[in-house]
């Protein structure tokens, strides 16, 4: 851990102890911020009542829900599925770059999508996925978000699985 990452520890769990008596801290997450810029973009999953699982992409963050300029396809996707994904979308010159701004890492985007048809279809208790927003840059790509949503009839988790009451 380095004297930064510890440092945060320290003042997360010493927030923890001021806003609750005898907290129960499990674990902290201590990550590096995302570098400033990129394009976002997002990447998701849903369960198709005739198609079965297919992949969503777009422009993410609130753009996926103001501009809803989004394609889709059912699952399992190839490298050149996502290179074509890539370029339906409405707004796909902005992954080119706009107003002197550099060209997002499509090879990146692509390797991801792949990898997430992969994961999904080597899991399919997963129901549905996010990763929204994805940082897209120049040079690689950060994944801000993720959320999995699991089928109600897996039992990799459940409510009463874990001792929890719902």
């Amino acid at each position: 851990m380095s004297p930064t990452s510890h440092r945060c520890f320290l003042e997360i769990v010493a927030n923890a102890k001021a806003a609750v008596t005898n907290p129960n801290v499990v674990g902290v997450l201590v990550s590096p911020m995302a570098a400033k810029g990129g394009v976002e973009v997002i990447v998701g999953i849903v369960r198709d009542a005739a198609y079965g699982p297919v992949i969503m992409f777009g422009l993410g963050g609130v753009l996926v829900e103001v501009l809803r300029d989004v394609v889709f396809r059912a699952l399992p996707i190839s490298r050149n599925d996502a290179f074509a994904m890539l370029d339906e979308f409405k707004a796909q010159a902005i992954l080119d770059g706009v107003r002197g701004g550099a060209p997002v890492d499509r090879d990146a985007l692509a390797d991801l999508m792949v990898s997430i048809s992969d994961f999904v279809e080597a899991f399919p208790e997963i129901d549905e996925l996010d990763l929204n927003p994805i940082l897209a840059y120049p040079n690689g790509l950060a994944v801000l978000d993720v959320r999995i949503l699991l089928t109600a009839s897996s039992t990799a988790w459940s409510v009463e699985k874990q001792g929890i009451e719902a």
